[in-house]
């Protein structure tokens, strides 16, 4: 499926600092800036499908749109948390490392747990997201 990617900059933020993937499928609309709309779907899917790439494509939705998805912050530490599947928490990792600041002091105990995780990748984006949340680390 054809992408196309749309820079969107949040106010207070640098330059071309958030990229929102977009469908750009035959026949497909021009998007609206911002899509908020699309968090609390999101935010179902990362919380309840039974997909696993479900799940993931979902927190890695959310932490393309960044600022926008600020509600998916909770969602995002649930699922690094508690989700089974290393993919997903993986990708919640990184959306939440997405989101840098905003994704605020309530990800970094979440964050901090997942550096110990079983699976090495998830050990990773939690390395990496932990810098991006609090960058005086």
């Amino acid at each position: 499926m054809p992408s196309w990617y749309v820079r969107y900059d949040p106010p207070g933020e640098t330059a071309g600092s958030k990229t929102i993937i977009v469908d750009a499928s035959p026949g497909a609309k021009a998007p609206s800036a911002p899509q908020q709309d699309k968090v609390p779907a999101l935010i179902d899917t990362l919380r309840h499908d039974a997909s696993v790439d479900a799940r993931k494509r979902a927190a890695v939705k959310l932490g393309d749109l960044g600022l926008v998805a600020k509600a998916a912050v909770p969602a995002l530490i649930q699922a690094l948390q508690e989700d089974r599947a290393a993919d997903v928490r993986s990708a919640a990792a990184s959306a939440l490392g997405e989101m840098g600041p905003v994704a605020g002091k309530s990800a970094i105990p979440a964050l901090n747990a997942a550096l110990s995780d079983s699976d090495g990748f998830v050990k990773q984006a939690a390395r990496n997201a932990l810098f991006r949340v609090d960058p005086r680390r």
